[in-house]
C-alpha cells in the first residue's frame, strides 16, 4: 500500500547535529509512517561518506556498534531528488539475506520512498509480504533493501545507486529519468537536460544514479 502524508496528525522526530540534508517537512511525513513502538526514539546520523569516508567496511563497522536499532536511510540524487527506506534493523554484515526470524521487530514494519523534485509530497511503499528479502549488506555486495530486484541497493564504492521495480514493497523503481512530457511540464528550476542528468535508465524499471549524499540514522 501506498499513503500520503497528513500534516497534522504527526510531529516531526527530535533531530540532533549533524542533522543530514532531509528537510523537516519530509522528515514529518515520514514519521507518521514509522511505527509506534519506534517513534519513542530519537534519528541519529551515523554514517554519512562525507563525514565517515566511502569505505563500506566502515560504513558495517559503524553499523554494527548500531546492531539492534531500526533505521532510516536517505540517497540524494544531484536534482533534488530523495530515496530510502525504514527498516526494523540497521544494515549488518550478512551471508546472503538477512533471516527475517533474527529481526528484533516485524519486518512488516519496513517501507520505501520517494520525494521526487518534482512533485509537492512524499510516496511511501510498505512491505508487501511477497518474499523474505528485506536487506543484505557485504563489502562485495553493497547495501541492498528488497528483493526480487532491489527497491534500492548502494554500491560498494559508496558513490552509486540503483532503484528497481521491487516485490519486496510493490514499489516501482523509485526514481527515473523525467519522461519528455515531465519535462515539458516541470518548471524552469526543474528542468535538467538529459544529457547532465544524474539518473540513467538501465532497462525497464531500473535506473542508475550518481549518489549526492547519503546518510544512515540509527533510532536510539
Amino acid at each position: 500500500r501506498t499513503g500520503d502524508y497528513k500534516a497534522h496528525m504527526f510531529c516531526r522526530p527530535r533531530l540532533f547535529p549533524p542533522r543530514g540534508h532531509c528537510p523537516d517537512e519530509l522528515w514529518a511525513a515520514l514519521w507518521a509512517w514509522v511505527p509506534t513502538s519506534c517513534r519513542i526514539f530519537d534519528p541519529h546520523l551515523v554514517y554519512t561518506p562525507s563525514t565517515h569516508g566511502t569505505s563500506l567496511r566502515t560504513c558495517l563497522e559503524i553499523c554494527k556498534k548500531n546492531q539492534e536499532s531500526p533505521m532510516i536511510f536517505f540517497a540524494y540524487t544531484r536534482e533534488g531528488d530523495v530515496i530510502g527506506g525504514f527498516s526494523p534493523n540497521i544494515f549488518v554484515r550478512t551471508n546472503g539475506y538477512f533471516k527475517l526470524r533474527d529481526l528484533r521487530r516485524p519486518a512488516e514494519d519496513a517501507f520505501v520512498f520517494r520525494k521526487l523534485h518534482t512533485k509537492t509530497a512524499p510516496e511511501v511503499f510498505c512491505w508487501s509480504g511477497m518474499n523474505d528479502m528485506l536487506l543484505k549488506a557485504s563489502e562485495i555486495d553493497g547495501l541492498i533493501f528488497g528483493g526480487d530486484a532491489a527497491a534500492v541497493a548502494i554500491n560498494r564504492d559508496m558513490n552509486r545507486a540503483t532503484t528497481s521495480s521491487s516485490s519486496s514493497f510493490g514499489s516501482p523503481a523509485l526514481v527515473m529519468p523525467l519522461l519528455e512530457e515531465e519535462e515539458e511540464s516541470a518548471g524552469e528550476e526543474e528542468r535538467i537536460p538529459k544529457d547532465k542528468s544524474s539518473v540513467e535508465l538501465c532497462g525497464k524499471d531500473h535506473a542508475d544514479f550518481e549518489i549526492f549524499s547519503f546518510e544512515i540514522f540509527a533510532l536510539l
